[in-house]
């Protein structure tokens, strides 16, 4: 179930996120967002995360590559 359910015509969060919210400025602050949007957020981080990684990977390949040749040469 999700943070905010109908209620009375409009809208209300669970008792989870009710019980949490007292605890939002320890936590930074509090924001509610669709699952569609975390998952488009996570979705970003990871493709970013990956391009790094494929990056950080290729330059120690090239390097690893160039100090092989320059030994064998």
């Amino acid at each position: 179930m999700g943070a905010v359910v109908p209620a009375d015509g409009g809208l209300t969060l669970d008792a989870r996120d009710q019980a949490l919210m007292p605890k939002c400025a320890e936590q930074g602050g509090c924001a509610i967002i669709s699952r569609a949007e975390i998952e488009a957020y996570i979705g970003a981080m990871r493709a970013s995360w990956e391009a790094e990684v494929r990056e950080a990977f290729s330059a120690a390949v090239k390097a690893e590559a160039k100090a092989v040749c320059r030994n064998t040469i």
